[in-house]
């Protein structure tokens, strides 16, 4: 069985050529304080956050993109790969999406923890690649067309055509960070601590990418620093898209960025055809709008975003002569020579 991986910072996905998305978990483990070893993975151990005695810590392998614990991440993939292919012999090929900017230690990190989870080869492509495949975006179509991939801890920008990458651009931040900035503003301004699923709530329920015309009020229940009681925060509408705002202008920025290095002949396909929103992020209230004002390119949201470049790993396989012709290949083992964004860092088969 072939899979494609989505290692995303908030949740990892795979996908199994014929029969679509198969798995969806957290991208978090429960970890025994003590002894160090790992209790609950996935859904079970998301749970656990803000409800963990001292004796299990909750970990969060994948920071902005990378891996930031080998060991858990390694475990966290082993565990999801078994439960999807079973008990079967064979290991299978994997297609891993990666965001554009890692280095090359970085690609090598996520190749070395696929491999080690029981990957037989492993081909790393770009998130923002993967994603144009899966918002139905032809392979190889001679026009342009842009995409961009916000999820739990990047922002992925990119312009395809042909195939392939022809510009592209990210950002270490995504909605992990708005989260943390929601939790951080409820604490400064009501000396109420909340917990990130909360944050996560807020942002979901009220947070709106423009500008609110109507108050909405959501309570976000934590413990306030000041008594050591439990305590609600009324919050708005309002207040929550001016946290969200910095970071939507940075989002439209980096696209902004892109644009202006695209030759005219693709931008000219770009403004027919619009922008291409996926990833979770941009589910948020009014995003299609405030990219479209910002732009000035019409965006639309791809159907099911969150599984657009999971879905994406799909025509990898499809096409994966084609794609060598790009330097995306299935390999074992590493290559010792420096390279490039678009070379795959690992010898061939």
């Amino acid at each position: 069985m072939d899979l494609g991986i989505d290692i995303g910072s908030s949740e990892i996905k795979i996908f199994a050529d014929g029969k679509g998305v198969v798995l969806n978990e957290p991208a978090v483990v429960a970890v025994d304080t003590t002894e160090g070893n790992v209790i609950a993975y996935g859904k079970r151990a998301r749970r656990m956050i803000g409800r963990n005695p001292d004796s299990i810590t909750v970990v969060k392998p994948v920071k902005n993109g990378i891996i930031a614990g080998f060991d858990y991440c390694e475990y966290m993939l082993r565990r999801m790969i078994q439960k999807v292919c079973g008990n079967t012999m064979i290991k299978p090929k994997i297609v891993v999406a990666i965001p554009s900017i890692l280095t090359n230690m970085d690609r090598l990190t996520i190749f070395d923890a696929v491999m080690a989870s029981g990957a037989r080869k492993v081909c790393l492509v770009e998130k923002p690649l993967l994603a144009s495949y899966g918002a139905g975006i032809e392979f190889g179509a001679k026009r342009g067309s842009v995409v961009i991939d916000i999820g739990g801890g990047t922002m992925d920008t990119a312009v395809v055509t042909y195939g392939g990458l022809a510009l592209h651009d990210a950002l270490k931040i995504g909605g992990q960070d708005i989260d943390e900035a929601i939790m951080r503003y409820v604490y400064e301004n009501y000396n109420i601590k909340i917990g990130e699923r909360t944050a996560e709530e807020v942002k979901k329920s009220i947070g709106t990418a423009v500008q609110p015309k109507v108050e909405v009020t959501m309570p976000a229940k934590g413990l306030n620093i000041n008594t050591g009681l439990p305590d609600i925060a009324e919050l708005t509408n309002f207040e929550v898209y001016n946290i969200l705002k910095e970071y939507l202008n940075k989002f439209a920025a980096s696209l902004a960025s892109i644009l202006e290095q695209t030759p005219p002949e693709l931008v000219a396909d770009i403004s027919l055809e619009g922008i291409h929103m996926c990833g979770g992020m941009c589910k948020l209230n009014g995003m299609g709008q405030f990219i479209s004002d910002y732009i000035g390119i019409p965006a639309k949201l791809v159907p099911e975003p969150e599984n657009c470049v999971a879905r994406g790993t799909g025509v990898v396989f499809e096409n994966a002569k084609e794609l060598r012709a790009f330097g995306y290949k299935f390999r074992s083992f590493e290559r010792e020579e420096p390279v490039g964004i678009n070379e795959n860092i690992y010898a061939d088969d």
